[in-house]
């Protein structure tokens, strides 16, 4: 059979594939609290029409969506929308289901949105063209950036 030797490099393979593994657990495990803990919102830009009786009009919307996954507040202060050639769109008084600065509580949401006539009236003044490519970027009080995917407008319409 096998030397006590051969055993003793069995168990010392054994044990360091255990410490490893232990590493590994504990690197991500220290991975997602650090990133629970931490500021982030999730922002999501789409279209959509909204109406009510304060709001009769059907106009397309420009939608930004935040949400917010972590477990503490984030205090959102600003919203703007980002063109190409880092040219920024910024709407005082932007409507939504919150005013601004707000609040925006663990695993809740908030929407903010822009009159889509509006916006392609003033982006058409810039000549982009008939399309146009825009992420939406949500500012904290505590100076965090946060940026949705791009999304495309059709300005032809």
């Amino acid at each position: 059979m096998w030397s006590t030797e051969v055993w003793t490099v069995i168990g010392q393979v054994i044990v360091s594939l255990g410490a490893l593994w232990a590493a590994v657990v504990s690197t991500l495990n220290l991975v997602r609290n650090i990133r629970q803990d931490s500021r982030r919102l999730n922002v999501r830009l789409s279209w959509g029409l909204l109406a009510n009786r304060a709001m009769p009009d059907n106009d397309e919307k420009l939608i930004v969506n935040i949400g917010n996954p972590g477990s503490i507040p984030v205090v959102i202060s600003g919203i703007t929308l980002r063109f190409p050639g880092n040219k920024t769109f910024v709407q005082l008084d932007l409507p939504g289901n919150a005013t601004l600065p707000h609040e925006l509580e663990a695993g809740k949401g908030c929407a903010f949105w822009y009159e889509l006539k509006h916006l392609k009236e003033k982006v058409k003044e810039s000549e982009y063209g008939s399309s146009v490519r825009v992420h939406a970027l949500v500012s904290d009080q505590v100076g965090g950036e946060h940026r949705s995917q791009k999304f495309k407008i059709d300005l032809s319409s």
